[in-house]
């Protein structure tokens, strides 16, 4: 399954504005619902991405609470930050 992109052909700045929110929950070979914009981290700790469009994910070590921008297609099962919400 892909990930549904609400702003594809929109400009930048739109994608800002996020429409809607659901819940994570990490795998390895479940896309997200919907393409992000940002992810919420409710607790801290490494995040293991899929970027739209890349071919490899991606790990951000130390990722603290709060919003963390970006367009993501997946969240692997090596995350370690928990209480994740991805807007769209």
């Amino acid at each position: 399954m892909s990930s549904k992109d609400t702003y594809h052909g929109l400009a930048p700045a739109m994608v800002n504005t996020p429409r809607g929110a659901f819940p994570i929950v990490p795998s390895d070979h479940t896309d997200l619902p919907f393409v992000t914009t940002a992810l919420w981290v409710g607790m801290p700790g490494n995040l293991t991405v899929l970027f739209a469009g890349a071919a490899a994910p991606v790990t951000f070590l130390n990722v603290p609470v709060g919003r963390f921008p970006g367009r993501f297609v997946r969240v692997l099962s090596a995350t370690t930050a928990t209480d994740l919400v991805g807007t769209y």
